[in-house]
Order: structure tokens, then sequence, then C-alpha cells
């Protein structure tokens, strides 16, 4: 794996795969959703769809007096900062509308459809819009860690997580940067299910399994904008964390890995 470490800019990693294969799973453990300090690592926790996730919570979330204005208050907040250069203020008005009345799974399972659907209205009007808002999250984050304390800036790594990278555009954006590491985790669809039965209860629909969400990863030029590919049919969760921040160490100049611990 030859790469090029520049501390001038933070590591943005890409964990990339199916639904299943444990990109979130493994992220979370590294790193719960959020950012933290691990040593000399500042940890951050970023994915794409945060914004989808927060249409769905003013949706089932918000409720009782005057509850469509606020869901529709709410909606209309984050998809101006998604979308924000990208749509007129008209047709910002009308995706709000549009993605308050989409359908939505209220049984308190994951509304995985809901969000794919949602992804695809906010694509249609800017295909990168979600990692465009990565990208400022990813240095409004780093330059928030410039003034903490008690390290030395100098002395500390800011190393982002983007744990959902599932479009050929999305990992297209994310090797842009500077300092971009990407990881296909690999499962078979029989692990994969059995994952998702286990964290959800349930697995995921036909219709689901058939999304464009879910069908850019396995392409070949997918692949080649992959640095490393991992397998992990036979890994336990706690090996599938540990071979992941393993790589991740790797990556670092070879005066960083002083100061992680590869097996801690």
């Amino acid at each position: 794996m030859a790469k090029t470490f520049n501390n001038a800019y933070p590591v943005v990693v890409a964990l990339a795969g199916q639904a299943g294969a444990g990109k979130t799973s493994t992220a979370d453990a590294i790193c719960p959703p959020g950012h933290m300090f691990e040593g000399h690592i500042f940890w951050d926790h970023l994915w794409h769809v945060i914004p989808l996730y927060e249409f769905a919570t003013a949706r089932l979330k918000i409720e009782g007096v005057d509850e469509t204005n606020r869901q529709l208050y709410q909606i209309h907040n984050i998809a101006s900062e998604l979308l924000s250069g990208s749509v007129g203020y008209y047709d910002l008005i009308d995706t709000v509308t549009e993605l308050h009345t989409l359908p939505i799974d209220t049984s308190g399972r994951k509304p995985r459809t809901f969000l794919q659907i949602a992804g695809d209205i906010c694509r249609s009007k800017d295909k990168d819009c979600f990692p465009k808002w990565i990208k400022k999250k990813v240095y409004q984050n780093w330059g928030d860690m410039q003034h903490l304390e008690p390290i030395q800036m100098e002395d500390a790594f800011h190393i982002t997580l983007v744990s959902d990278t599932r479009y050929l555009n999305e990992l297209e954006y994310l090797k842009t940067y500077p300092n971009t590491l990407t990881i296909k985790l690999h499962a078979s669809t029989e692990v994969r299910m059995a994952r998702l039965q286990a964290r959800d209860g349930w697995t995921i629909t036909e219709d689901q399994a058939n999304h464009i969400s879910e069908l850019d990863v396995p392409k070949p030029e997918f692949d080649e904008l992959i640095d490393l590919h991992l397998e992990t049919d036979d890994l336990t969760p706690d090996e599938q964390v540990q071979a992941v921040k393993n790589i991740i160490y790797e990556f670092l100049p070879e005066y960083a890995k002083e100061r992680v611990q590869l097996n801690g």
C-alpha cells in the first residue's frame, strides 16, 4: 500500500462495503459517533447519510403541538445546509415538502427505504451533496481540534472515519483529499444477512438490496479506487476492528507509528 502522508491535512479513512459488511459497527467500536482522543489521535466519526437520519428523526420524533410546521422547519434547516449553493429557494421548498410527505416506516425498524429514497431526492439536486457535506464537516472539526488541549498540535493526528462509502462518486470525491485511505470490507451474502438479522432483527428487502446504494460497491471501477481489501467472514467483531485500526496505523508516517499501539 504505497501512500504518502501529508501532515498539513487531516486523515480521512473511507470504509466501503455493502450492507452488513461491518462498516458502521467497526467505526463505532473505534470511535462512537462524534469525536474523541485516544493517545495522540483525535478520532472523528462521520457518515454521508447523517442528514438523512436527521430527516427521519424530524419525521418520527417531532410530535405534539404544531408538529407539521415544526417538522417542516427542521427539515428545511437540514436541507438548507446539505444543498447550500445547489438549489434555488423555491426548489428547496419543493424538496422540503417532498421529504416531508415521503412515506416512512413507523414500526421502529430502521427506515431504510425512506433513507434510500430521501437520498435519491437530494442527489437529484446535487449528486455530490453528501461528500461536499462531509468535506465541510471534516475541515470544520479539524479546525476545532487545533484549539484543543492538552496535546501539542505537532504531535496530534486527526483521523476521520467515514463509515458508509457506497457510491462511486462519493469515493471519487473522498480520493481528492490529500490524506485519504480507502478500505473495503468484504463479507459473503450469507454472513452479511446474518449480521443484519443479529443487529437489527431483520434483513433487507429485495428492493432495498437492489437500490443503487448497494449496486455501486461491487463494480470494478469502484474497486480501482480502493487501497486495501479486508475479508471479514472469519473475523470476530473485535478482530475486524483491530485489523482496520492496524491498516490505519500503517498509513501514518514512521514517526507517528511510535505513538500508537498496533495491538492496543
